[in-house]
């Protein structure tokens, strides 16, 4: 293993790695969710009572999510919010996945 190889396994096994990861994989199910809708950063602010700005933001994953905040998201998106946690010992059996210790996920509800 190289030095680049150790130093990235280092950072894989802080608290941070774990806590970006999940903002990513929100930010990432709010841009799925919003392109399928056809919905805009206006439109998302206007139906959380919130500016535009701050739809920017949260887009860019500036901000640290609270279970009432994407939830509060979601229910504007036609969606529901999940929280599934898992194993560190579970998700890294998992063929090909990388293991994480939180896994969110924002699920369409259905109609």
């Amino acid at each position: 293993m190289n030095e680049f190889d150790k130093l990235f396994q280092e950072v894989r096994e802080t608290p941070e790695w774990d806590i970006e990861g999940a903002k990513l994989q929100i930010t990432n199910e709010i841009h799925r969710l919003m392109e399928e809708g056809n919905v805009t950063q206006s439109d998302l602010a206007k139906r959380l009572g919130k500016s535009q700005p701050y739809v920017s933001k949260i887009l860019k994953g500036e901000t640290n999510f609270t279970i009432e905040s994407v939830a509060l998201i979601a229910r504007a998106l036609n969606a529901t919010f999940q929280i599934r946690l898992n194993s560190k010992k579970s998700a890294s059996g998992a063929q090909g996945k990388e293991p994480t210790l939180v896994k969110n996920r924002l699920k369409v509800a259905a109609q």
